[in-house]
């Protein structure tokens, strides 16, 4: 909703600066959302008069000017309007400055090889109407260098308020007005509306066909015999362009504006157009189609409700009017319409065809029932100013608005409500400058009656509410609520919040979670356990007799499937138990099982493959490292259907906390898997039982502790069986000298078919004093000492 600060004033008497309009209309609801001030936007805009006038020499629709502002010498500008001629006045912006239309910053340039250090501006390029046709051109005795906006008086902001679905009472000058009169802003002005005589009896009349009596309750109108259709006066035609709406003719112009002014969308026939002598509510028949003012035809349905004449529809009720009876520079004879009709039935037209207007805005959301004479006499007495003739009588259709019912408001329950304390005087004046009736009661109780023109207060609690609302939000101390005798006691458990955590730490390394049932078919069982699985005594069906052994049973089922259906990249998750059968009895173990598949893309990094054993070895060291274990160590101990040369586990002691590495060819080829050459299936499994039970609180980590002695690395290689992890050989490193060996890392491997050689770079890391080469030589023979004595590894 827009409007002028100046239109403003004409319902509201108030000294207010625009500040402090603006921060009260947010207070009470009618949130500012841009304030367009023309005078700072059209500032370094001046008059002008062209001095000097020539064509340019190469380019026939181009001239040259010679611009003077009053004082100095003249500016060259070329200009492409065909209205430019010598001696003219016009507007005139330098370099420097930015075009309102375009937002272009203006800079001095060459044309066709001659120099423009200017500009002269058409009305659109100053957004002040769609004129483009020509520049601006400013009567003689427009004084030159004087600010255009001191010249034309635009000093007027124009103020946008978002409002929200129930307050379409403020989709309107009058509406905005009482709230800020309301709220203490000035003081409401009486609406003054002068009595139009009738002077002969109407030639149209209404009918409301059957079943449309709900939809349209209530209609009126008035037909004129005009002298003729000029364009708007001057005052209403700025207003109207500075809410963004152009100015067609009067009739139109002055429909727009009580739209907006007062909020009753009306609607003007041309008479002579009309078909027979009456005008039909009714819904519109299947087939029918409406060439409407927007240039559109519309297929209407029988949902549709419509204005018809003798002939077919004329209007789309509460929308839009129909260009086979518009008004344009001929007509004489001049039939109003004004309306009640359903929110429900105009929004749904509206939303079907697509057709917004600012009719159809304001009958969703309701417009006032009893402003139908109020908006009929407003438009008579402005268009026999404007155009001059004569009004006939007011035909009525329907029936008339039932009285508004009285709300019962208990200061009391205001108290409760609301929680601060408000005398009834102090209650009354508010809701009474909202336009409400009220009636005391009691001390204890008030009647109030709200006005028509606010549909959306039903209840107390609305009436509550608007007391606050022009009380003031800002005013209400902030208490805060009072702790409850008994505290709710935690309902998750430091395990489960840690199984909440690892689903999203495994979210975040690019797995989609997916959820499978916990039955498989025994052979699938077998593949995946070494130990036998639960038999179902009451099976499914054939192929889901036992308990799963493990969550990758069904992964690999779900993987199978999708790469049958040509998803050639995959990564997924499932936490959740699996079963084994000892001699006791059925042991079920909880799992997070991962697999990944080919390459997926992910916004954290380039890609994430699905062939190399060391992505799903991530996996499990993000997850262990968020349960607190930041060193795991490493051996080949794993499942039969983990590859036997690209797997690993990971282990704390002697108990196996993960699993991961490569499918067992067999296995794969038993899923169904065809896939190319070096492409193979990656997995993980995480034993949740084997963690560390989840710490309630965590140690504080010491301080860390930094050294100004640069660390100095020492390589060494080793030559091991095949059969031999070459992860063992790290913990065995690092146990040499933990103070000083950093870090281990395994940077090189090579392997033939007796023998397998891997190289560590040893970090070294001095404390408090420079290493000697003698120092350095002396721990390096440590090291080899201890891997040849705890492992079959020799030094090469």
């Amino acid at each position: 909703m827009k409007f002028p600060l100046s239109w403003l004033h004409d319902h509201l008497d108030s000294d207010a600066d625009l500040t402090t309009l603006c921060d009260t209309l947010t207070m009470v609801g009618l949130e500012v959302e841009a304030v367009d001030d023309p005078h700072k936007k059209l500032a370094p805009f001046v008059v002008a008069e062209v001095v000097a006038y020539s064509k340019h020499p190469d380019a026939n629709c181009l001239s040259v000017c010679q611009v003077s502002l009053g004082s100095g010498d003249p500016i060259q500008v070329i200009c492409g309007a065909p209205n430019a001629h010598q001696g003219m006045k016009s507007v005139f912006v330098a370099p420097g400055n930015v075009v309102p239309s375009t937002g272009i910053l203006l800079k001095s340039s060459k044309i066709r090889g001659l120099k423009s250090n200017g500009m002269l501006c058409s009305e659109r390029e100053l957004q002040l109407s769609d004129e483009h046709d020509g520049i601006i051109d400013l009567p003689a005795d427009a004084p030159g260098g004087m600010a255009f906006v001191d010249y034309r008086g635009l000093h007027d902001p124009v103020i946008e308020v978002a409002l929200t679905p129930n307050r379409g009472d403020c989709a309107s000058m009058r509406g905005i007005a009482r709230d800020l009169a309301a709220a203490g802003i000035g003081t409401l002005k009486p609406l003054l509306i002068p009595e139009i005589a009738a002077s002969f009896s109407s030639s149209q009349c209404w009918a409301i066909a059957q079943g449309a009596e709900e939809h349209c309750s209530q209609v009126g109108g008035r037909a004129f015999s005009i002298d003729g259709n000029p364009a708007a006066p001057d005052w209403m035609q700025q207003r109207l362009l500075a809410i963004g709406l152009r100015p067609i003719s009067a009739l139109v112009d002055i429909t727009n504006y009580i739209t907006h002014d007062i909020g009753r969308p009306l609607h003007v026939f041309d008479a002579d157009k009309l078909h027979g002598d009456t005008l039909t509510m009714r819904f519109a028949n299947k087939g029918e189609n409406l060439l409407c003012l927007n240039g559109n035809s519309y297929n209407l349905t029988p949902d549709d409700l419509v204005i018809a004449d003798g002939e077919g529809t004329v209007s789309l009720a509460g929308i839009i009017g129909g260009g086979n009876s518009s008004c344009d520079a001929n007509t004489r004879r001049v039939f109003l319409e004004a309306a009640s009709f359903n929110a429900s039935t105009v929004a749904r037209t509206g939303r079907r065809l697509g057709i917004d207007s600012d009719a159809r805005f304001r009958f969703e959301r309701k417009v006032d029932l009893n402003s139908i004479d109020e908006g009929i006499r407003y438009a008579s007495h402005l268009i026999i100013e404007c155009c001059g003739g004569t009004a006939s009588e007011l035909v009525w259709a329907g029936s008339s608005p039932a009285p508004v019912t009285a709300i019962p408001l208990r200061i009391a329950r205001f108290a409760q409500i609301a929680g601060i304390t408000l005398s009834s005087a102090q209650i009354i004046e508010i809701l009474q400058h909202l336009g409400c009736t009220v009636v005391a009661e009691s001390d204890a109780q008030l009647s109030v009656t709200p006005p028509s023109s606010r549909p959306d207060i039903t209840l107390e609690v609305c009436m509550i509410e608007e007391v606050l609302r022009i009380y003031g939000y800002d005013n209400v101390p902030a208490t805060s609520l009072p702790a409850p005798e008994d505290r709710a006691k935690r309902t998750v458990n430091p395990a489960q919040r840690r199984i909440g955590l690892i689903r999203r730490r495994l979210a975040q390394a690019g797995l989609d979670e997916v959820i499978n049932l916990s039955f498989v078919d025994e052979g699938v069982a077998k593949m995946l356990s070494e130990h036998p699985v639960p038999r179902i005594s009451n099976p499914i069906n054939a192929e889901m007799t036992h308990l799963r052994p493990t969550p990758l049973a069904g992964l690999l089922q779900s993987a199978a499937q999708s790469y049958d259906r040509r998803r050639a990249a995959l990564a997924m998750f499932q936490i959740g138990p699996g079963w084994i059968r000892s001699a006791k009895a059925d042991r079920q173990s909880l799992y997070a099982a991962g697999l990944r598949l080919g390459v997926v893309a992910h916004w954290q990094n380039a890609h994430q493959g699905g062939n190399d054993p060391y992505a799903v070895k991530a996996d499990c060291l993000v997850v262990l490292e968020l349960c607190g274990i930041e060193q795991p160590q490493l051996r080949r101990k794993v499942p039969k259907h983990y590859h036997p040369y690209r797997s690993g586990g990971l282990f704390l002691g002697k108990k196996p906390l993960a699993y991961f590495g490569n499918l067992h060819p067999e296995i794969t080829e038993s899923f169904g898997f065809k896939l190319p050459n070096g492409t193979r299936i990656a997995m993980f499994e995480i034993l949740l039982d084997n963690l560390p039970p989840a710490k309630v609180k965590f140690a504080t980590k010491p301080a860390l502790e930094q050294f100004a002695l640069q660390p100095v690395t020492r390589d060494l290689s080793f030559a091991l069986p095949l059969d031999f992890a070459a992860g063992e050989l790290i913990r065995t490193i690092r146990a040499v000298d933990k103070k000083l060996i950093s870090d281990v890392a395994l940077f090189d491997v090579y392997s033939d078919d007796t023998v397998r050689a891997v190289a560590y770079r040893v970090t070294i890391q001095p404390h408090h004093e420079t290493l000697t080469e003698a120092d350095l030589g002396a721990l390096c023979q440590k090291i080899v000492t201890q891997v040849e004595k705890k492992s079959p590894a020799t030094l090469r």
